[in-house]
């Protein structure tokens, strides 16, 4: 008689019924039950027994449950670090944007705080730059005011020309100079005197 494989795979959907909560509460008094007898069998054989016994394994429960992790705590520092880890990324790529936004670097972390920010990291840990952007956006657009002034700044170098605020009385402000004609007129103002 020949046999044949039909490719039918029986799942989860074939067994039996039944209640979890209760199965692990069982086995759980079991392993309690064994690691009590093993304990008691390893103190007896130590010449510890009654009371110094009893001693003795409550003492060693308490440093086997002070060095067994937290689960519990341990998922909790997991989702922090992750947090912190997304806030960190966040906070990079909105400093990359921020002179396209027309922000200062130290408004970032305060247009971060204020921005709604739901969708802006995948579960991957991917910032979405376009979201993220839109995100400030929004911010600026309720408080334009956090943008900053853009202005030229005067400090270090020359500016070869006269700028608006420097025309002398009877000249027309603004007018630009060429390095050559400064120097021209510098020369000629020197052999003036």
């Amino acid at each position: 008689m020949e046999h044949r494989d039909t490719g039918s795979v029986t799942g989860p959907q074939d067994a039996p019924a039944f209640d979890y909560d209760k199965l692990a509460g069982i086995l759980a008094g079991r392993q309690a039950q064994n690691e009590e007898s093993v304990l008691r069998g390893y103190f007896r054989s130590m010449g510890i027994t009654g009371e110094e016994a009893a001693l003795a394994i409550g003492a060693f429960k308490a440093q086997k449950a002070a060095q067994t992790p937290d689960p519990s705590l341990l998922a909790e520092k997991a989702a922090q670090a992750k947090a912190a880890a997304e806030r960190a990324l966040l906070e990079n790529h909105a400093l990359l944007m921020a002179d396209e936004l027309g922000v200062a670097l130290a408004v970032v972390p305060y247009l971060l705080k204020m921005a709604e920010l739901a969708g802006v990291v995948s579960d991957e840990g991917q910032v979405n730059d376009t979201a993220l952007r839109a995100a400030l956006e929004k911010v600026l657009a309720d408080l334009p005011q956090l943008r900053e002034k853009r202005q030229e700044k005067v400090g270090a170098g020359f500016r070869v020309g006269l700028t608006p605020e420097s025309g002398a009385a009877g000249e027309p402000t603004g007018r630009m100079m060429s390095m050559k004609d400064v120097i021209a007129a510098k020369l000629a103002s020197e052999m003036g005197r």
